[in-house]
């Protein structure tokens, strides 16, 4: 915000966009439900390739919760970088974290 009523977006916003405005969730909580997948039999991914948003990284950091978030990250295997959000049909979205998770073949070995 910039004084009583300007606002900076980081993204573009075309006249005419409606503005929805979210509500943030506890960011580690969500961080690990969204990391907790597996496959049919149970078991964890070898690995998640992660596309972070800058904006959570912030978020994390200004929360002073950097150390905590790596660690979930270490845990899950996750392996990315940050972005700076994502298109979702058409629109602009940041605070996002995408993730794709990579599963050993059945009966396979390890990758």
């Amino acid at each position: 915000m910039h004084g009583e009523y300007g606002l900076t977006f980081l993204s573009a916003i075309d006249d005419g966009l409606l503005l929805t405005l979210g509500r943030g969730k506890e960011i580690i909580r969500t961080l690990d439900t969204g990391l907790a997948v597996s496959n049919e039999e149970g078991e964890a991914p070898d690995f998640i390739l992660g596309f972070d948003c800058y904006l959570r990284k912030l978020e994390i950091e200004r929360k002073g919760l950097g150390g905590e978030a790596s660690e979930h990250f270490r845990q899950r295997r996750v392996v990315g970088f940050s972005t700076y959000g994502e298109q979702h049909f058409g629109v602009h979205v940041n605070q996002t974290f995408v993730g794709v998770a990579f599963f050993r073949p059945k009966g396979g070995v390890p990758l």
